[in-house]
């Protein structure tokens, strides 16, 4: 298969310039750009529905807010959104996350056709993921590829499983506070309580207690609301 046209997803200027430029040079695609998860999406399914699909979206995870409010926060967003209404599209995450829950929720569940994480020979990977997702095969760089074979995911235990769910569930900190206080359940301090999410934000990559829920749903970790 040739490329005919990319789709890149990047917000940081310099490296969507970069990543253009490369993409370029290995292919002879037409190469379109965006900085924005919502616009992303948008033109691959009206590219899609004018008969002029993109063969690839290669997407950051990583997506900073700014001015421009957007319903898709993040490059795990954008690939489950993209998998739901173009279920057949090719997807090469380009990334600097190497955690290996975020990993194996994108190559296992997802089924994202290459992950390549950025780093000092990010862009040598890229190019072996182009050619491999060309020859309709998967490909998951040397740290990826380390992160799948590993069996050190994030482990909940009830206390963090619950505040989740309560998170889910629309609970606000102070009022989980209180949940807690009522069923006993310690530490059910609002100091407690806000130390705990924001470590498990942290080890979930995760910018806001919304992205956190939807990580840990999307993971299997705790259940829908």
């Amino acid at each position: 298969m040739m490329y005919k046209r990319i789709l890149i997803a990047e917000d940081v200027d310099n490296e969507q310039l970069g990543i253009c430029s490369f993409v370029s040079e290995h292919t002879s695609a037409k190469v379109d750009r965006t900085p924005y998860c919502d616009k992303a999406l948008m033109m691959l399914t009206q590219a899609r529905e004018e008969g002029q699909a993109y063969d690839l979206l290669l997407t950051d995870l990583s997506f900073q807010q700014d001015h421009h409010p957007q319903q898709l926060s993040g490059g795990l967003e954008l690939v489950e959104a993209v998998k739901k209404q173009i279920p057949d599209q090719k997807i090469i995450v380009f990334s600097a996350e190497s955690k290996s829950a975020i990993i194996k929720e994108l190559i296992n569940n997802l089924e994202v056709n290459a992950y390549v994480c950025k780093g000092r020979h990010g862009l040598k990977e890229l190019g072996k993921a182009l050619t491999a997702v060309a020859n309709t095969q998967q490909f998951t760089c040397p740290i990826a590829y380390k992160a799948l074979s590993s069996k050190n995911i994030i482990e909940l235990n009830e206390y963090d499983k619950k505040i989740l769910f309560l998170l889910a569930n629309g609970y606000k900190q102070g009022e989980i506070s209180s949940y807690f206080a009522q069923e006993n359940i310690s530490p059910s301090g609002i100091r407690s309580i806000e130390s705990k999410i924001s470590k498990l934000r942290d080890a979930f990559n995760a910018k806001n207690n919304t992205q956190l829920v939807f990580i840990a749903q999307s993971l299997g970790l705790i259940g829908g609301k």
